[in-house]
């Protein structure tokens, strides 16, 4: 099973509290899921269907640009801190930031979720690659809008990239990525 980090789930529930859409949100879920929200810290790994379950609600509420923009300000205000002194270092050594982050996916990952795996493909052309990320079970296509928060931190830290196309397979999601 794949796993999600408390930490992200603390900045998952900020960003919702930020967006003035927490309480709706809890009120829809019953526990244990909802305890996922209302007390993060209280286990350091939480089941990532139980994560999935939580982002399908919100789905259903507000719908998938909402949950995406929440992503988006999950992984920049919390998760962004946890990874930029490494991507510091790893941009200060290259010239194509984006391929060098993207080639270190797997370890910007460890701080999120466990038993999700990464790769990164260079297109031997330039100018891109792909990314695939795989799953030990079937995810709901929701999910996808976590990496596109996990990419908008990336590219912002490397000043380039793009996602210009997904594909979302029940538990595989890929991204065609340029720069």
């Amino acid at each position: 099973m794949w796993m999600v980090n408390a930490t992200y789930l603390t900045a998952f529930a900020q960003s919702l509290r930020h967006f003035g859409h927490l309480e709706a949100l809890r009120a829809g879920l019953e526990d244990p899921t909802r305890r996922l929200l209302d007390d993060p810290s209280a286990q350091r790994w939480w089941p990532g269907p139980d994560f999935a379950q939580v982002l399908v609600a919100y789905e259903a509420l507000h719908g998938r640009a909402v949950v995406s923009c929440t992503n988006v300000h999950t992984s920049g205000s919390r998760m962004g801190p946890l990874v930029k002194p490494l991507a510091s270092v790893l941009l200060a050594f290259t010239r194509t930031p984006a391929a060098a982050l993207l080639a270190h996916l797997p370890t910007f990952l460890e701080p999120g979720v466990q038993n999700v795996r990464s790769s990164f493909a260079c297109n031997p052309k330039g100018g891109g690659g792909h990314v695939r990320f795989l799953f030990p079970e079937p995810v709901p296509e929701v999910l996808s809008t976590v990496w596109h928060g996990l990419f908008d931190t990336g590219f912002a830290l490397a000043k380039q990239g793009r996602v210009v196309k997904e594909v979302l397979e029940p538990a595989i999601h890929h991204y065609d990525i340029e720069w």
